[in-house]
């Protein structure tokens, strides 16, 4: 991969984390996943390494429209997002 992939994915009910993606799509090295929350977003997004990271009462504080992270992942369905408000979601893009 020598230029950058787009995607986005919404959560269909808060609460529960969905993969980014469900299939094991490859993150090159030296690239990086940014997560950026949809624009109409009206919650907070959460991110965990597992559904379980995503939905528990440990997982990071959450990420705002306006905000987003950069991370270091192999593949991108490593990634599990979920939302305070169902149908919050996100877009994310890979890119070195």
């Amino acid at each position: 991969m020598d230029t950058f992939r787009t995607g986005q994915k919404q959560v269909v009910v808060a609460g529960e984390a969905e993969q980014l993606v469900t299939s094991a799509i490859p993150v090159p090295d030296g690239f990086a996943v940014r997560i950026i929350p949809k624009p109409l977003n009206k919650g907070y997004i959460y991110l965990g390494a597992s559904k379980v990271d995503a939905e528990g009462s440990g997982k990071f504080d959450g990420l705002d429209v306006g905000k987003e992270v950069s991370l270091l992942v192999s593949r991108l369905d490593a990634v599990w997002v979920n939302a305070s408000i169902s149908g919050d979601g996100v877009s994310w893009l890979v890119e070195k």
